[in-house]
């Protein structure tokens, strides 16, 4: 009777779940109508992730002013907003997004706002060319010649030729919603790419002449030091060079 009982009492469960037993004779354990329904959720997961990939690339491509992004500039009739800034274009910046930074800490406010600025440029998903100018004299030697030797306290944010300003500058256009307007003609990064292969986003490799000490030894001329070494031509005055990949 116990048997019968228990016989009974796992018939009542297969048939309150819905499922038939599993037929031993068949090539498969599973219950058909369980497999069915799994490719049908396995569908309709596939489809729905095809419409998020579709409605994501329309979002990277509009920008949310009405103006398709990342290419060289607007539709027929659309105004290009840079032409509201000053012209003022570093060297290599013709068609380019350029800011100049520092690194160092000394000035808390200044470093502070490099980082800002650099937040917006990276939440934008905009490449650029970041010039440290305590690393490299020549960047910040750029910099005053840009700004005529006024005002050139970091950062200062330049587009394709264009002076956009420092960093309250830049966030007011931000907080306007008239940033992602000026950008629109700058390259996007890709979601999810890494930093340069070469230089590891640092923007700086070490000098392969002089393994990055600025000094050459043993290297004869008039220009020899008392300790019998020249200075490098090759790198600045931190034994650095440019990356030259992505500088």
């Amino acid at each position: 009777m116990k048997l019968s009982s228990d016989h009974n009492d796992e018939s009542a469960a297969g048939a309150t779940c819905g499922f038939r037993r599993p037929d031993l004779a068949s090539a498969t354990l599973f219950d058909p109508d369980l497999l069915a329904a799994f490719r049908c959720a396995v569908d309709a997961y596939a489809q729905a992730l095809e419409v998020s990939k579709r409605r994501g690339a329309v979002d990277d491509d509009d920008d949310g002013d009405g103006v398709p992004g990342g290419g060289e500039g607007g539709g027929a009739g659309v105004a290009d907003p840079l032409e509201a800034f000053e012209r003022r274009c570093p060297p290599g910046g013709e068609r380019a997004v350029v800011l100049y930074t520092t690194s160092l800490r000394g000035v808390r406010k200044t470093f502070e706002d490099c980082a800002r600025v650099r937040r917006l440029l990276e939440g934008l998903r905009v490449a650029f060319l970041e010039r440290d100018v305590s690393m490299h004299a020549p960047y910040r030697e750029e910099l005053r010649a840009l700004l005529l030797l006024r005002d050139e306290v970091p950062p200062r944010l330049f587009v394709y030729g264009r002076y956009l300003g420092g960093a309250d500058e830049v966030e007011a256009l931000n907080e306007r919603s008239q940033l992602r307007p000026v950008l629109r003609r700058a390259t996007r990064r890709a979601a999810g790419e890494g930093p340069c292969a070469v230089c590891g986003g640092a923007w700086f490799v070490v000098c392969g002449g002089c393994s990055g000490s600025h000094w050459l030894h043993d290297a004869g001329g008039d220009t020899v030091d008392a300790a019998g070494r020249v200075t490098c031509s090759a790198c600045n005055e931190n034994g650095l060079v440019p990356c030259p990949l992505c500088s």
